[in-house]
């Protein structure tokens, strides 16, 4: 009699989960994994944001950098501290100077425009050179395509002369931009046509390797048009041209400078267009965009750029706005130029 006690009392202990309990264990576990993984896919996405903002926030930090140095260096001619007696002694024809017209232009060289040129639309940078196609142009979200900024200017003193190269020369009074289209040469091509160049024989001269830059945004890695947008530029220091491609995710960048309209060298206003005016300080703004699409994000805002205004074509790429201000001491100091 006992021992079928003991019987049924272990059979009835091992006879486990009912349908009921299991059921419930289930749908508790779907419920368990289902917020683990929703925790996982939130973290991911938030991991992802976070790097994409550390990403645009670093590439940013880095073009604000280059262009405020390449805008600090605008009308930058070594020792040179007078336009009354400086000019460009090149008189024979440059067969790679980017020009339109050949010599004619002479954009690498024409310092008579400007130590920079800031332009914003194709047909006025393409009326000045002929370096850049208009197939490697980013036509940018509002369809008016990439700024483009133009800066010359001296760069380092040169150690020696050489051949196919540009030259600033100087001795702080008179100076010249020169080409030594068959050097080593120790004196410009053309001494004779221009007085202002100072000769070899000056023991205050000095050269000093001269270049031209054109900054712009090209589709990078897709010429059909959906690759990333990044800040490119073209080189010019010898009778050819080099392309970088520097940064990528800027999408737009837009440059204002202020104008100084009573001579007290402090910004009175801001335009992107400042003409003849006399110009103190240079505000840039860069639109930047995230490298990869996010799933499930739609962007449709409206992003300013001081006074341009970009509306965001509805999809899936974070942006952000960054901006500087940097003080232009070489072209204050040039206002004569």
């Amino acid at each position: 009699m006992t021992d079928n006690r003991t019987y049924s009392h272990n059979q009835s202990a091992s006879q486990g989960f009912t349908l009921v309990e299991l059921m419930i264990a289930i749908t508790l576990g779907l419920f368990v994994i289902g917020g683990i993984i929703f925790l996982l896919m939130q973290t991911s996405s938030s991991s992802r944001q976070t790097t994409s903002l550390s990403r645009m926030q670093e590439n940013a930090r880095y073009t604000l950098n280059l262009l405020a140095d390449e805008l600090r260096h605008a009308g930058f001619y070594g020792k040179q501290l007078t336009q009354s007696g400086f000019e460009d002694s090149i008189t024979t024809t440059i067969s790679n100077d980017c020009g339109v017209n050949g010599a004619s232009t002479k954009w690498v060289y024409d310092i008579a425009s400007g130590s920079f040129q800031y332009e914003t639309s194709k047909t006025a940078i393409n009326s000045l050179q002929q370096c850049v196609a208009d197939s490697d142009f980013y036509d940018g979200l509002d369809g008016n395509g990439t700024d483009f900024l133009v800066v010359r200017s001296a760069t380092e003193q040169a150690a020696s002369i050489v051949a196919n190269t540009f030259y600033n020369r100087t001795n702080g009074s008179n100076g010249c931009i020169w080409f030594s289209a068959s050097g080593p040469k120790s004196d410009p091509d053309h001494p004779a046509t221009n007085n202002k160049c100072p000769s070899n024989s000056d023991p205050n001269k000095s050269d000093w390797i001269f270049e031209s830059k054109l900054y712009y945004i090209q589709d990078y890695y897709d010429t059909s048009g959906d690759g990333i947008p990044t800040l490119c530029r073209r080189v010019t220091k010898n009778a050819g041209t080099t392309k970088e491609c520097l940064i990528e995710g800027v999408e737009r960048f837009v440059i204002e400078f202020g104008i100084d309209s009573n001579n007290d060298y402090l910004a009175d206003s801001y335009t992107s267009n400042p003409g003849t005016a006399n110009i103190v300080s240079g505000r840039i703004y860069l639109l930047m965009r995230a490298p990869e699409a996010e799933g499930g994000y739609i962007n449709s805002k409206t992003y300013n750029l001081g006074a341009t205004a970009i509306v965001a074509p509805g999809d899936s790429y974070q942006r952000r706005v960054f901006s500087n201000t940097v003080i232009l001491r070489n072209i204050v100091n040039l206002r004569n130029f």
